[in-house]
């Protein structure tokens, strides 16, 4: 008499205790760990539980220079035919020598390339136009000395010099050539002029002295053109990097020119930042670290989010162990989140923390610029926009909102077999804890259902009744704090063959 074959089936729980692993777009689904996420964004889970993420909010300044100064928002006296949408932000860290105290100010550069200026630390913050200074583009800005005083420098392409010392109207020095970037390295002042990108001149007298013929004491070190043109110098180490379409060269206190990094692909000069003792910087295929040795690429695991992206408008900024990078990120998920509805050049911050190589994804804003801004009672990153916040100058927070706005977060796990490819999953219920109102979907390869959960401080029990031999769970919130944690997910485990 033959045997009747019953069904085997047994009980696992699958337990994601911390949601610190973060986030894993390079490893296929079915093998990467449940307890990450394929697919993060506006959560924050450094503490192992999903909180809200960063948002923005509007600029204050601080009153006074003592810590935890009450601070006020500025007013802004601009012109009203010049623009008010703005492009950059720049501190001027001055010395004033009458005082003999700082006197640091905050630069905003409008559209219309006319820099407008308040006190950094002031009882009656008010932004107003810095007068005769026409740039023909956007020009970069950097502090320097023009041996007597502290001056803030403003050039371009195709502008000559204007230096502003806060004592009268800027100077334009018309015999200065234009230069496209610069730094201070072994006591001499290095550039690179337009128009002359394989090029690095050295000089030891003051760079507003410059003329465009070098000087008999010149050092001039010229680069072949197999990694493209020079677009940034950093000075770190006691090594000056230059910053390449395809890679990055380093020179010694001798002017030993070596080579630390030939990248095949495209690296973004405006996201190269000094973080510590190493630099960071964003290329095509992901986040590279670099110092006076080596360079290497992070194991980040967003490749998937950088395929077929370009990332020409990127820009960062480095505060408090942080880099903090604005880019575009493609997560293929059909969905539009925040600028996503309309065209926007960058969608994402992404926040870095260089100490323990975590990051997080906060998504839907198209940032244009950033700047750090560290000064006595001041410590701020701040941002400016494209799009819907054009005209805001922006300061970051933790509360997840975009000035004033609660914005979607999501987690989503992998689409996973579990670790048993022959069996099928039978969900029998999840539970979590939950301080705030949430919705969870419980999805296989076949099926999948929503639940709203209601926010509470004790552990939420929901049956769920799915199946499938791949099985994945995603959380959404839609309120503005968020404090998930304790997920467990129950299911019974059958045999394919009786199925």
């Amino acid at each position: 008499m033959k045997k009747t074959k019953y069904p085997k089936t047994s009980t696992i729980e699958f337990n994601i205790s911390s949601f610190a692993e973060g986030i894993d777009a390079s490893t296929d689904e079915n093998i990467t760990d449940f307890d990450k996420s394929v697919n993060s964004f506006n959560f924050d889970y450094k503490n192992g539980a999903l909180t809200e993420g960063l948002g923005f909010e509007s600029l204050t300044l601080p009153k006074y220079h003592d810590e935890g100064s009450v601070e006020m928002t500025p007013r802004y006296v601009l012109d009203e035919e010049a623009s008010h949408t703005f492009a950059k932000i720049a501190h001027f860290k001055e010395f004033d020598l009458l005082t003999q105290k700082r006197n640091d100010k905050l630069f905003l550069i409008a559209d219309d390339n006319v820099p407008a200026y308040s006190q950094l630390i002031s009882t009656g913050a008010i932004f107003g136009h810095l007068r005769q200074i026409f740039p023909q583009e956007c020009p970069k800005v950097a502090n320097y000395h023009n041996g007597q005083r502290d001056v803030i420098l403003f050039y371009s392409d195709t502008d000559k010099i204007y230096a502003w010392d806060n004592q009268d109207y800027p100077v334009q020095y018309q015999n200065t050539p234009a230069i496209y970037d610069f730094c201070e390295f072994n006591n001499r002042v290095v550039a690179v002029l337009s128009g002359e990108r394989l090029t690095l001149r050295m000089e030891k007298i003051n760079l507003l002295q410059w003329t465009t013929t070098p000087t008999e004491n010149a050092k001039l070190i010229t680069f072949d053109s197999e990694r493209g043109y020079i677009n940034k110098l950093l000075s770190f180490n006691g090594y000056l990097f230059i910053i390449r379409d395809f890679g990055i060269s380093r020179i010694d206190t001798n002017n030993i020119v070596s080579h630390l990094l030939c990248s095949g692909s495209r690296m973004y000069a405006n996201t190269a930042c000094v973080c510590g003792n190493r630099g960071l910087i964003l290329c095509k295929d992901g986040i590279y670290e670099f110092n006076n040795v080596s360079a290497q690429k992070l194991n980040l695991k967003i490749n998937r989010l950088l395929k077929g992206v370009s990332n020409q408008n990127a820009v960062a900024s480095f505060r408090n162990g942080v880099y903090y990078l604005a880019c575009r990120l493609d997560f293929g998920d059909n969905r539009q989140i925040g600028c996503e509805s309309g065209n926007y050049k960058n969608n994402v911050l992404i926040a870095f923390d260089t100490n323990t190589n975590k990051y997080s994804i906060c998504r839907g804003v198209d940032i244009r610029y950033l700047c750090t801004i560290q000064y006595d009672s001041c410590d701020k990153l701040l941002a400016c926009f494209n799009g819907t916040y054009a005209s805001q100058i922006g300061q970051i927070t933790s509360d997840g909102k975009f000035f004033g706005a609660n914005q979607t977060k999501f987690w989503s796990s992998p689409l996973t077999d579990l670790g048993y490819s022959n069996k099928i999953k039978y969900i029998k219920e999840f539970s979590l804890l939950s301080l705030y109102d949430i919705t969870v979907k419980i999805f296989s390869e076949s099926e999948s259902r929503e639940f709203s959960v209601k926010g509470s401080n004790i552990i939420s029990r929901i049956p769920v009744r799915i199946k499938g031999k791949q099985i994945g769970i995603s959380i959404t919130s839609t309120t503005q704090k968020a404090n998930v944690s304790n997920l467990k997910l129950v299911a019974n485990l059958v045999d394919n063959e009786y199925v």
